[in-house]
Parts: C-alpha cells; sequence; structure tokens
C-alpha cells in the first residue's frame, strides 16, 4: 500500500485509494460505507483516510497520490476511480494516460479491460496481467459485468414531460457508430427541471435539464452520449456530440464546462455473488447540479 501511494507528480492528487484485499463490498458510497472484513488501507476520494468504525470505513481529511479503489481475493483486478481529463491508453499526442501512470505506481504492467472516455470520471476495471485481462473482457462481453452512469443532459427522452418525469424507466436501441452495430442503453430518470436562462438575443428562454441513471447493455464507443444526442437529449458540456449553443451559455452563465457524465458503479462476479461498488458523483457534477438548483 506504501508503494501504490507514491507520487505521480500531482496528476492523481486527491484521488480515493482503498487497497482492502479480502473485502466485500456492499451497495452504498464508497466514500463512506463500505464494509470491511479485512481493512488494510484507504483514502476519500474527496482526499481523506478511511478509518474503520464498526465495519464501516469513515473519510478523514487526507490527500494521497492515488486511485486504487479495491482489489478482489484472486488479485486478478482492481478498479479506479478515474478523474476527468486522463486517457486510459497511450496514442498520439497523449500526455500521462491512465495505464502508464499505473503501471509506474503499482510496478507492474496493468491492463484495462473496458473503456472510459478521457473526459468520462467514474470507475474501471483495471486486470493484473493479461490472463486476467482476457477472463475479464470475456466476462464483460458476455454482459456479466453492468455497468451503470449518471448524465446531466438538457431535454428529456421519448418526448417525456417534466412534470411526471422522475422515475421514468425506457430503452434506447438505435445502431452507432459507422459500422452501425446495435446497441442497447436503459435509463431512469432521476431529476428534471425547467431552467431559464439568457439566450444569445440577451433574451429570457426556458430549458428543461434532467439528470438521468443509465446502464449499458453493449459497450460501443460513445454509446450512452451518441444515443442521447439522437433522443433529443444531449449530455451537457459534450462538445462532440451535444448542442454548441446550449453549452456556450451554460458555461457563459453558470460556469458549467466539463462533460457532465461519470460511471458510479459496477456490479461484478465474485465467485457465486455479485459484488457491487457504487461512488458518489465526481466534484465538477454536483457543482454543476448546485448551480442548477436540480
Amino acid at each position: 500500500v506504501e508503494h501504490a501511494a507514491q507520487n505521480l507528480g500531482g496528476v492523481l492528487q486527491g484521488l480515493l485509494l482503498a487497497h482492502l484485499g479480502r473485502t466485500g463490498i456492499q451497495e452504498g458510497d464508497a466514500h463512506a460505507q463500505i464494509a470491511s472484513a479485512d481493512f488494510e488501507s484507504a483514502a476519500g476520494s474527496g482526499g481523506g483516510l478511511l478509518e474503520q468504525q464498526n465495519d464501516l470505513l469513515v473519510a478523514q481529511p487526507l490527500v494521497l497520490d492515488a486511485v486504487v479503489l479495491h482489489s478482489l481475493e484472486n488479485e486478478e483486478i482492481f478498479v479506479v476511480n478515474k478523474p476527468k481529463g486522463v486517457a486510459v491508453q497511450g496514442g498520439e499526442g497523449v500526455k500521462h494516460p491512465l495505464d502508464e501512470m499505473l503501471t509506474q505506481q503499482v510496478g507492474y504492467k496493468i491492463y484495462p479491460v473496458h473503456r472510459l472516455d478521457k473526459d468520462t470520471s467514474g470507475l474501471l476495471v483495471v486486470a493484473k496481467n493479461s490472463k486476467a485481462a482476457h477472463t475479464w473482457i470475456q466476462l464483460i462481453a458476455g454482459g456479466k459485468v453492468k455497468k451503470i452512469y449518471n448524465a446531466l443532459c438538457f431535454g428529456l427522452p421519448h418526448n417525456i414531460k417534466p412534470e411526471t418525469a422522475v422515475g421514468k424507466t425506457g430503452t434506447f436501441t438505435a445502431a452507432v457508430g459507422k459500422d452501425k452495430k446495435p446497441a442497447f442503453t436503459a435509463y431512469k430518470i432521476l431529476k428534471s427541471k425547467k431552467v431559464i436562462f439568457e439566450n444569445s438575443e440577451g433574451e429570457s428562454q426556458e430549458e428543461i435539464v434532467s439528470l438521468l441513471e443509465l446502464q449499458l447493455g453493449t459497450g460501443r464507443m460513445h454509446q450512452i452520449r451518441i444515443h442521447l444526442s439522437q433522443e433529443g437529449c444531449p449530455i451537457v458540456a459534450d462538445d462532440k456530440y451535444g448542442l454548441f449553443k446550449k453549452n456556450k451559455w451554460i458555461k457563459k452563465q453558470l460556469g458549467i464546462k466539463d462533460l457532465q457524465l461519470a460511471a458510479v458503479q459496477l456490479q461484478l462476479p465474485v465467485g457465486n455473488t455479485q459484488k457491487t461498488l457504487k461512488i458518489s458523483l465526481p466534484q465538477h457534477m454536483t457543482k454543476a447540479l448546485m448551480a442548477l438548483e436540480l
């Protein structure tokens, strides 16, 4: 654990470290509700040391340069809380990718086993060796790992009225990508409201904003972002698939400039059971919700 907390030049400063060995992750907030049978060391994602109190880990103020959240008994994988703005893998023009930084940090080559966009924050499964990577890639492809996201959007899917939106569920099934592969995303509306903003002509204009929970049924590139854009409720501050004018006004008037999408929950097969790991929304999303009073 001491080795895992070595400095990475401040790039990962303030992120969550919790290398828990034989730990059972239960449904709840990883910042303050991780049941532990074998506590080794941990730190809160807001920068806090986790102390064991009555079988719970409670965040205490401290900053560590690490992102490891959880290690399974079989030592095949760990889960990291990736910050926005950090690419998972290297490539042309990519500086400080997560796979390189974690490899340096833990002292051996690591293998991310699924995608997470550079501007998307949240939970990412990383394998500790190539054999484990192959196993977990197959588990994910077979739907054995459930990935759940939260997204702050303009508008609502399927022309749902904001007054009756909360709690409504549905699915997106449109094909995505150049090859038009089938894609499936389930959604649930968590929050919705109307807001008033000033448009480019200086006139007041009404807009609907909503917070959605989304579960991937397939893993196409940019699937959630594309599906939401296709349905007329693009993610706030999505510069690729979103709405330029609305992104511009929400940045200018409320300071919301970062992509409002985060991977907040994973359900992982461990033995004959499903373990659930859940984290709170990242700071840039909580600030956006506060600014919108949502």
